[in-house]
């Protein structure tokens, strides 16, 4: 009888972002699906990191979504909730401790742009999982997410984006793409 085995490797998970965007300086105008295949998560101390994009290339060349949440214990004790979602350039760390950041980079569309992309200026991240005020190896990251979003330096681009992610965090060995 053969033996298989089923498991999680780094990059697994399901989800989407569709919706509008524009940025006319990339000609792109209409709607968006991001149809992101790699998911993950990077902890650090009380920060999580949260990557869905198209494939597992380095973000300088791939289209999509960071979400960076910089406080995991208050995430933790309002799962359920939707949790604002800003961008608040002159801001200090200790006034954006509960505001959740996002951007879209579409560098493989687009190319690398100066402007850096468009960022999260309102919207909500809802988690449903979230480990239990820490992140460790096989918990559940899960949420939704309806943001809005406009480029940090200019006016004209602008994208709506709503979606959800699950994945399963995972430690894996760094990839090295050099021999």
């Amino acid at each position: 009888m053969p033996f298989f085995s089923m498991g999680c490797s780094v990059g697994d998970g399901t989800g989407a972002a569709t919706g509008t965007v524009s940025i006319p300086a990339c000609d792109l105008e209409g709607d968006f699906d991001l149809e992101p295949d790699f998911f993950g998560g990077e902890a650090f101390e009380d920060t999580l990191s949260i990557t869905m994009q198209q494939g597992g290339d380095y973000q300088v060349k791939s289209d999509g979504l960071a979400i960076v949440v910089p406080d995991i214990r208050h995430v933790d004790d309002h799962l359920g909730d939707p949790l604002e979602v800003g961008y608040e350039p002159d801001a200090t760390l200790p006034e954006v401790r509960e505001l959740i950041r996002a951007s879209l980079y579409l560098n493989r569309t687009c190319g690398r742009r100066e402007d850096g992309g468009l960022v999260a200026v309102s919207g909500a991240v809802t988690f449903s999982s979230l480990g239990d005020g820490r992140i460790d190896e096989g918990d559940v990251i899960e949420g939704d997410f309806d943001l809005d979003l406009a480029e940090a330096q200019g006016d004209e681009g602008r994208a709506h984006l709503v979606g959800f992610f699950r994945f399963r965090y995972t430690r894996g060995r760094p990839a090295q793409r050099f021999p």
